[in-house]
């Protein structure tokens, strides 16, 4: 009788956010993951822009897939391991899933089996514990230090923003305003504008969008024209904010109505929509020219932050 062969323990490779997003970044089209060692993967999780809900990597096992005789594939036993998320200051936060309570049918002791290998060796799990379905539990990172926190602290909503070169992300795809030959060079103008004059005071991220309204979709808006969004940090305990601007031309008369201005002045200027990631389409704000988004920017940034005046 041969005895079951003991399988060697893993070292562990905890990766951080930072780590992870490079793995997944350059992915090829249509594919979503990395593997990390053997079955364990880094995936790309699925969500979509108008989602108040974080941007987190996930680290998963997939089971080999089964290859039935009439060609048909079916995804093998796999389950999440955990979610990473990036918190403030370069830190990373891991959120564990639990896995069943129950042992009595095979395909369950196996998955709690692998769970029990391979979940101390990409998370800060320490081994030989073990979390059972539904809980969760969560390790903030940061620097080489673990720490076992209460809940999830406060993380970014969004990945670090993505170098775009300006003039791609302002000449873009935006084919109805070829007539406004100004459009994209007062974008770029807005945008080192704004990333300069930000940079000077506050700790925020710039990310360069090009069809910010697939954002607001869902309130029935449909307007043309490229955009940034706007990101402030997290704090210990809330997740930090997403303003996303879309810069539009005057290309209707609503527009002109709205913000009380005459025919040469649209043509000289750009005006803007500003909506918080999360609010109501009742929330937005609008700007008649870049001085007055630029400024608007500033203030939803401070939002409720007191600032004594003289006196």
């Amino acid at each position: 009788m041969t005895m079951a062969k003991r399988k060697k323990p893993l070292k562990q490779r905890l990766y951080t956010y930072e780590q992870l997003n490079k793995k997944l970044r350059n992915l090829p089209p249509k594919v979503h993951y990395v593997r990390l060692y053997g079955a364990v993967l880094a995936e790309v999780t699925a969500r979509r822009a108008a989602d108040l809900e974080p941007s987190s990597m996930g680290i998963i096992y997939r089971g080999k897939d089964i290859v039935y005789t009439d060609g048909v594939v079916r995804q093998g036993e796999g389950f999440p391991i955990a979610a990473v998320y990036r918190a403030a200051d370069n830190a990373s936060v891991y959120m564990l899933y639990g896995i069943g309570r129950k042992r009595n049918k095979s395909a369950m002791r196996r998955k709690i089996a692998r769970w029990m290998r391979y979940a101390p060796a990409f998370t800060p799990m320490p081994a030989g514990e073990r979390l059972y379905e539904g809980e969760r539990r969560f390790y903030l990172v940061k620097d080489g230090a673990v720490t076992q926190a209460p809940d999830l602290p406060g993380v970014w909503l969004d990945p670090p923003p993505t170098h775009r070169n300006l003039r791609d992300w302002a000449d873009g795809e935006h084919r109805e305003f070829r007539s406004y030959e100004n459009y994209p060079r007062r974008c770029r103008l807005f945008a080192r504008r704004l990333q300069r004059e930000l940079a000077e005071a506050f700790p925020v991220e710039l990310n360069l969008i090009h069809h910010p309204e697939i954002i607001w979709r869902r309130f029935g808006y449909y307007g043309k024209g490229v955009g940034l969004s706007v990101k402030t940090p997290p704090t210990a305990t809330q997740n930090g904010r997403c303003l996303d601007v879309q810069i539009r031309m005057y290309d209707d008369a609503e527009a002109r109505r709205f913000h009380h201005v005459d025919g040469d002045y649209g043509i000289k200027n750009c005006h803007f929509y500003a909506l918080e990631r999360g609010k109501k389409w009742s929330d937005v704000m609008r700007w008649k020219c870049a001085r007055d988004a630029i400024n608007g920017i500033k203030e939803w940034i401070i939002g409720d932050i007191y600032i004594p005046g003289p006196g």
